[in-house]
């Protein structure tokens, strides 16, 4: 019995780290999704030109831009892989936490996520309701308990 746990709390580290790289792959993923093919005229490429990256984005979204691509992965799979990458880093960060501080943490944005879409479809938040991004939030919540409990 004693050997099961020592085993356990070795390899706790090596776990958060894989759940750290993790969540970083599916915000770079996310993030690549964007940079490559939505609109332009998004604040981000302003950022990008004053930072003088724009010849770099300009040769991935070449290299890249003309591979079809749906509409739900270009507007809601983003949003989702952004909520599982928050939701495996916080679970890492948070892993020696008990009780209520690590569950606010894990919650918060899950929560937020969902209420503002919520709202929009109330008219209550500016934008535009979706059910593909609830379900990209569900799918990353599901995503996210499985890996945890594996």
């Amino acid at each position: 019995m004693e050997t099961v746990e020592v085993t356990t709390i070795r390899h706790r580290p090596l776990r958060r780290a894989a759940q750290v790289a993790a969540g970083c792959l599916a915000l770079a993923a996310g993030g690549l999704i964007y940079i490559i093919y939505r609109y332009e005229g998004l604040l981000m490429f302003a950022w990008f030109r004053r930072l003088g990256l724009d010849g770099c984005v300009a040769a991935l979204r070449s290299a890249c831009g003309g591979r079809a691509m749906g509409g739900w992965a270009v507007y809601s799979l983003p949003a989702g892989l952004w909520l599982l990458a928050y939701l495996l880093v916080m679970d890492a960060v948070w892993a020696g936490a008990g009780g209520v501080v690590r569950k606010v943490f894990l919650s918060a944005l899950p929560v937020a996520a969902v209420a503002s879409e919520l709202l929009q479809l109330c008219g209550w938040l500016r934008g535009t309701f979706d059910w593909l991004d609830l379900a990209g939030y569900g799918a990353a919540v599901v995503l996210y308990l499985i890996i945890k409990h594996r």
